[in-house]
């Protein structure tokens, strides 16, 4: 087996605890990874396969982005949050002005000194095994290359910032520095790697999606499966069947990552109590049966958005009719549905979470019912990128725009969308590029056009990760695909395909003949072909194998 996987570190795991994990679910013997991230650091940490470990230094070299918080007024001798406090100043606000000169200095080529508690080899040894024996030593500066850091908020005493740089360099230094310079001392409190290269962190697979994996084989690309989540259409007593439960509730359109945020929770704590996590949502959209005149709203057909709830690892799903409760009251919901069907132990919400007639309900009120019927509520705060609190509105306005990078950011996964093979002309046959045509029920589409893609496939128990090109647009009030699915000649008429978009090659447009077609079509693959060999994008494992 040989490849690269995107994986999302997760906190207080070393690099090489994931290596070895990988190492030992998959029975590999050649794994290493691209760049050693912190255990307090979360982000992309790029996993090379066998025969492409040779590719490691290359990976290392690569450009990397950092998001992370500084926090002012606290020096350690790790330099990050972890490590023993020095020296403690209360800090009650910050020069701006100074502090963009010092964040405008740091750009460029500066010398680092390595942090003693790092990786860093010294003398035939590493720094950090000196530093735990209380051995202090003076390492050489190293010359780094910071190409941009961008301030993102500041919440005295803590600063966000994003930085680009160049493989070597020590986030927790800048921010002892920047501390430094500003006469308060600091270090890192956390710290996410969001890009390596061409490899981002809505690309990554959680190392808990990865070893819920099961064999690889041989195929174009293709992973394995994990257990089948229960899908519950009708509201039934679950409390033998389900013990113990913890929830969380709402549309869940587009599943970003502020959902996966909340629904993590939920599965977390359903693990620390041995019980069972359960997702409960809504069909249709509430919006379609209260303003039904409201249209470009749903981002993800109920499949689709079923499917992508099953991908987080969640026990159950209950899916009900919105009509059968939407003239429920609040405390009605909260006995009948909450309490006497679901019999649940604790609930996980978000900030801004409505429910009741007239959406008279919210958390607090969720709170207040909970300590009368003996469940326990959470509230979890949003998520925010560059300060903007990710929601399905910023999702919808990103796919329309055609900004489907951002719009991947948001989603924690590359833009997808689902659908149905259904029989076409057969035009694209006669020119020797069969295409499959997909009808997809949503509403708020990205732009016309062609596109490279990646398309996932169950074929014979398997599932296939192949690559695409697509043409996309309306017809017959519907968004419809014609995929040209590379290297796959099996009848594909009723299988259900999942698609995502990658970037767009090129606008649509006539032509005179089908030679004129074919000839473009052509042009469309080899370029899709360049830009997914160098994207390796999709939310399930990339691994390539050439047995």
């Amino acid at each position: 087996m040989d490849g690269i996987l995107n994986i999302d570190k997760p906190k207080d795991w070393t690099s090489h605890d994931v290596v070895a994990a990988i190492r030992s679910h998959f029975k590999i013997k050649k794994v290493g990874h691209a760049g050693t991230l912190d255990p307090n650091a979360t982000g992309v940490l790029l996993i090379c396969l066998g025969r492409a470990t040779k590719k490691a230094s290359f990976l290392t070299g690569q450009k990397k982005t950092y998001e992370g918080t500084v926090l002012l007024g606290t020096t350690t001798d790790t330099q990050d949050i972890k490590g023993k406090i020095i020296k403690k100043i209360k800090v009650e606000k910050i020069d701006t002005e100074l502090l963009s000169d010092i964040l405008e200095d740091l750009i460029g080529e500066i010398s680092q000194i390595p942090p003693m508690y790092s990786a860093v080899h010294y003398k035939g040894g590493r720094l950090y095994k000196l530093a735990r024996k209380g051995i202090k030593v003076d390492p050489a500066p190293r010359k780094v290359h910071v190409y941009s850091i961008e301030l993102l908020d500041i919440n005295i005493p803590e600063i966000s910032m994003r930085v680009v740089c160049s493989k070597g360099t020590y986030i927790r230094t800048l921010a002892n520095t920047i501390g430094e310079k500003l006469g308060y001392g600091a270090c890192l409190k956390d710290l996410r790697r969001i890009q390596v290269g061409d490899f981002h962190i809505s690309d990554s697979l959680s190392i808990k999606d990865v070893l819920a994996m099961g064999e690889y084989t041989d195929s174009p690309l293709q992973c394995g499966k994990r257990k089948n989540m229960d899908i519950i259409k009708k509201l039934v007593p679950l409390k033998r069947r389900y013990p113990r439960a913890v929830l969380t509730m709402g549309n869940f359109d587009g599943m970003h990552i502020g959902h996966k945020k909340i629904i993590d929770r939920v599965i977390e704590e359903a693990k620390r109590i041995n019980g069972t996590s359960i997702v409960l949502t809504f069909t249709p959209h509430p919006i379609k049966v209260l303003k039904p005149e409201i249209v470009d709203l749903l981002l993800t057909s109920e499949e689709h958005k079923i499917k992508l709830i099953e991908r987080t690892g969640v026990d159950v799903c209950i899916s009900i009719d919105f009509a059968s409760i939407v003239n429920m009251k609040s405390e009605e919901f909260v006995s009948e549905v909450l309490c006497n069907y679901i019999h649940v132990r604790k609930i996980f919400v978000g900030f801004n979470y409505r429910f009741g007639v007239g959406q008279q309900g919210d958390a607090k009120l969720l709170e207040q019912m909970g300590e009368k019927n003996n469940f326990s509520v959470e509230i979890i705060k949003p998520v925010k990128i560059s300060s903007e609190i990710v929601s399905s509105t910023k999702v919808r306005e990103c796919i329309k725009e055609g900004n489907l990078d951002k719009a991947s950011g948001l989603l924690g996964r590359r833009y997808s969308v689902m659908g149905d093979v259904s029989k076409g002309s057969g035009i694209s046959r006669d020119i020797d590029f069969p295409t499959a045509n997909i009808y997809c029920d949503i509403e708020v589409t990205p732009p016309e056009g062609v596109y490279a893609a990646y398309a996932i496939i169950h074929i014979n128990d398997k599932r296939l990760v192949c690559e695409a090109v697509l043409d996309a647009r309306k017809q017959n009030s519907k968004f419809f695909l014609e995929v040209y699915i590379f290297n796959i000649k099996t009848d594909l008429y009723g299988k259900t395909i999942e698609v995502f978009f990658i970037k767009k090659l090129r606008d649509r447009h006539k032509f005179c003949c089908r030679q004129d077609a074919k000839k473009q079509i052509s042009c469309d693959t080899m370029q899709a072909r360049e830009i997914l060999k160098k994207a390796l994008h999709a939310n399930t494992a990339m691994i390539q194998s050439d047995k």
